[in-house]
């Protein structure tokens, strides 16, 4: 019997089904390390017997956005806070009262 390519996903893109890598379940749990690291390559999906039953996919990530950015960002979305936030007791660090 000869052997039969498997569509995994139907798609219009001609590279995917190349940037997906077969992988059996216990060598992806011996080698799991190694397939994280593969993920920037393409994704992965794991097979049982032959057949697939999970998809390994790289969490997308954003770019850290400088701190003055941020900050600048929330100008004039909260309310300043009063000038004078005392509750007019004196507080002595040393005091135990």
């Amino acid at each position: 019997m000869p052997l039969q390519a498997k569509v995994l996903v139907k798609t219009s893109d001609p590279n995917y089904a190349r940037s997906m890598k077969r992988v059996p379940i216990a060598e992806f749990k011996a080698h799991c390390s190694q397939y994280i690291d593969e993920l920037a390559q393409g994704e992965i999906v794991i097979t049982k017997h032959g057949k697939p039953v999970a998809r390994v996919v790289a969490e997308p990530t954003e770019p850290k956005r400088d701190i003055w950015e941020f900050y600048e960002s929330l100008a004039g979305k909260y309310p300043a806070p009063p000038e004078d936030l005392s509750t007019g007791r004196v507080w002595d660090a040393q005091s135990r009262h």
